[in-house]
C-alpha cells in the first residue's frame, strides 16, 4: 500500500511538559495512510532535550477510544529529535487513528511516568483480510487421580442403586415393566463400567499394567443379568435396553456416598433377578472403595479345609481352566487378583467339595474354607 507522505507527525514537545507539566504541543500535521502488518516512522522534535536515556511513546486512538496503536521506541539521553516507530497489528481494526496523547518513563530515582497532550496526527488504518484458521472449540477433560476416580465411578453406581431401590416398587407388579426398568437399570450399570474401563486404561493406569480383574468379573454378571432379562421378555421390549436415567455426578467424595453398613437388603417381595442386579451394583461399588481403601487390586486370603492336606485347584469365575495351587491346605496366606473365584478342593477319599468365593465385602484375610465328606475308615 503507498503512502501518502508518510513522514508523519513532527511532534514539538517541550522538556518541562514532559518532566513537568501535562500540556499541548505544537504538531505539523501530516496525514498517512497504512495497511494492517505495516510499521511507518512517527518523527519527534522537543523543544529542550531528553534529561536521560527512557522510552517514549504516542498513543494514536480512534474516536470511540476502543481501538488503540502506539508509537513507541527508547531515545537516548539529550536527545531533541528522533523518530518513533508505529506498528500496526496484521488484526489492526481499520478506522481513523488520532494521536491526542503520550508519555515517556520516568528518569533514574524517579517512579512517576510523565504524560503529555500532543495536537492531533491522523492516521488511516486500512485493514487486510485474516485467514488463520483458528480453533472455535476446545474438550476439556479432568485428569483425575486414582482415588477421585474410585470415587466418581462409585458414586455413580450409588445413584443407579438408589434408583432400583426406589422405582422398582412401582414397576414390580406389571412383568413387561418390570423387565424394561431392570434391563435400563443394568445397561446403564454396563454402560458406565465400560467407560470406566476405558478411562482407567487412559488415565490411571501404568504402561503395560494388566487391568483389574473385576472389571471382567462385574462385565459378565452385567451381561448375564441383561441375557436373562432378554430372554423373560416379549419380543416388543426387548430393544428398550437403556433406562432415562441421566448421571449427574461426576466427580463425588467418598464421604458424599452411603455407608454401606446402612443399607438394607431388599425384601423376599423383589424378584431374584432384581435382587441378584441389586446384589452386582452393591458389589461393583465395594469393589471400588476395597481399591480405594487397600491401594491393591489384589486381597489375601486363608485356606482351609477339615480334615487338612486337600489340594487346591482354582481358577476365576470368568475364565475356563483351573490351576493347581502350590500347596496342599492348610495355607496361612495366600493372594489373589480380587476378582470372584472357583476353587475345588481334592484329597484322597474325600468326595471333590467345589466353592466359589466372592470378596468383595469381605474383610482380610478372606477366609476359603470347606468341610470334606469323606469315607470313614
Amino acid at each position: 500500500m503507498r503512502l501518502r507522505k508518510v513522514l508523519l507527525p513532527l511532534i514539538f514537545l517541550p522538556l518541562e511538559l514532559l518532566c513537568q507539566t501535562q500540556s499541548v504541543a505544537r504538531v505539523n500535521v501530516t496525514e498517512g495512510t497504512v495497511t494492517a502488518g505495516q510499521s511507518i516512522p512517527v518523527p519527534v522534535e522537543l523543544t529542550d532535550p531528553t534529561p536521560c536515556p527512557t522510552s517514549v511513546w504516542v498513543n494514536f486512538r480512534t474516536a470511540d477510544g476502543r481501538s488503540v496503536i502506539q508509537a513507541y521506541d527508547n531515545v537516548g539521553a539529550s536527545k531533541s529529535s528522533f523518530t518513533l516507530t508505529l506498528r500496526v497489528p496484521m488484526d489492526q481494526p481499520a478506522g481513523v487513528y488520532t494521536a491526542l496523547d503520550g508519555g515517556m518513563n520516568p528518569c533514574p530515582n524517579y517512579s512517576q511516568q510523565k504524560q503529555f497532550k500532543v495536537t492531533p496526527a491522523v492516521v488511516n488504518v486500512t485493514s487486510v483480510p485474516d485467514n488463520i484458521k483458528y480453533p472455535t472449540s476446545a474438550v476439556v477433560k479432568l485428569s483425575l487421580t486414582e482415588n477421585q476416580f474410585l470415587d466418581s465411578k462409585a458414586a455413580q453406581l450409588s445413584e443407579l442403586k438408589n434408583k432400583l431401590e426406589s422405582e422398582l416398587p412401582k414397576n414390580r407388579s406389571d412383568k413387561d415393566h418390570l423387565n424394561i426398568f431392570l434391563t435400563g437399570i443394568a445397561s446403564d450399570a454396563l454402560k458406565d463400567l465400560q467407560v470406566a474401563i476405558n478411562q482407567y486404561d487412559r488415565d490411571i493406569s501404568k504402561p503395560n499394567e494388566p487391568l483389574p480383574a473385576f472389571f471382567a468379573d462385574f462385565i459378565a454378571r452385567y451381561k448375564g443379568i441383561l441375557s436373562e432379562l432378554g430372554a423373560s421378555s416379549p419380543a416388543g421390549i426387548r430393544n428398550q435396553t437403556v433406562s432415562s436415567f441421566n448421571h449427574s455426578v461426576s466427580l463425588v467424595y467418598a464421604q458424599q456416598l452411603k455407608s454401606r453398613s446402612s443399607e438394607i437388603a431388599p425384601n423376599g417381595e423383589w424378584p431374584a433377578i432384581a435382587t441378584e442386579l441389586w446384589q452386582t451394583i452393591k458389589e461393583h461399588i465395594a469393589a471400588y472403595i476395597r481399591v480405594k481403601s487397600t491401594g491393591r487390586i489384589t486381597f489375601d486370603a486363608v485356606l482351609l479345609s477339615f480334615p487338612p492336606g486337600a489340594r487346591i485347584r482354582y481358577k476365576k469365575v470368568v475364565d475356563d481352566g483351573y490351576f493347581d495351587y502350590s500347596s496342599p491346605t492348610d495355607v496361612s496366606r495366600a493372594e489373589f487378583e480380587l476378582s470372584r473365584w472357583d476353587f475345588i478342593f481334592i484329597k484322597d477319599g474325600c468326595k471333590d467339595q467345589p466353592l466359589r468365593i466372592d470378596p468383595y465385602e469381605e474383610k482380610e484375610p478372606v477366609t476359603i474354607s470347606v468341610e470334606l465328606n469323606c469315607k470313614r475308615r
